[in-house]
């Protein structure tokens, strides 16, 4: 017996989150975020608890079957207050949160409506992912992520410092000016040279004067070897001419 409990048991609350008097308010809050979001109006917390159980993913604790039941009242009260900051403004939502009530069976006011009687849990995702949807095109329409958030920051203006005190913008301008001053020099000097750098030449080739000085040199070294006196060939009876040379 105890055993066919304990599997009945298992089969209840399997791949489910079970509610409980402490996390039921959390629960719901976070099935809201992440189906619901940005259903408006505001869905009243009855129609949120019935949606999550349609959705077959949460199952209520045993205790609700005993003495566990809300108060329908200050339930309602504190929902309405945690979603819509706006809901202070009205002092019943606000008496019944907070104040004991002269019954526990008393039924909320009318600022516990909603529009959504009779609307299943399919039915209102789909509202919500329509009202998401443009809610996007909107805010790509703007130019913006969340309803604030510029989609694509723009860059700030020179100069800005950041809280490292090194001035980044700063320092691009001064390194790009460098490089102009550098590139502007090196045309300079291709000028004076008479060649330029940028010219029909391959890159790495050596510049056109330094072939005009090559030249020039080759030519000198030609010119010099002509100028030199030629050679007297070397006799072949050496020791003939030894004999022939007169002693003093």
């Amino acid at each position: 017996m105890r055993d066919a409990y304990s599997k009945k048991s298992d089969t209840l609350t399997l791949d489910k989150v079970t509610l409980t008097q402490r996390n039921i308010m959390n629960e719901m809050f976070k099935f809201y975020r992440e189906h619901l979001h940005p259903l408006t109006p505001m869905p009243s917390f009855r129609h949120t608890l019935m949606w999550a159980l349609q959705s077959n993913k949460y199952v209520l604790s045993w205790q609700f079957n005993f003495n566990g039941q809300m108060n329908w009242n200050a339930t309602e009260a504190n929902w309405r207050l945690a979603m819509d900051p706006r809901a202070s403004e009205d002092y019943d939502i606000v008496e019944a949160a907070a104040f004991v009530a002269e019954s526990r069976t008393v039924r909320p006011g009318t600022w516990a409506n909603d529009i959504y009687v009779g609307q299943d849990f399919n039915t209102v995702c789909m509202f919500a992912r329509e009202q998401q949807d443009a809610e996007f095109a909107a805010q790509a329409d703007n130019g913006t992520v969340n309803g604030d958030v510029p989609a694509r920051p723009p860059t700030p203006a020179y100069p800005s410092t950041p809280a490292n005190g090194i001035d980044l913008d700063c320092l691009a301008h001064d390194l790009a000016q460098l490089s102009t001053e550098l590139e502007t020099d090196l045309d300079d000097a291709d000028d004076d040279d008479g060649a330029s750098a940028h010219g029909d030449a391959p890159p790495g080739a050596p510049p056109a004067y330094r072939a005009a000085e090559a030249n020039a040199m080759a030519a000198e070294e030609s010119g010099s070897e002509e100028e030199e006196a030629p050679r007297k060939p070397r006799s072949r009876y050496v020791d003939d001419e030894a004999d022939d040379t007169p002693e003093f």
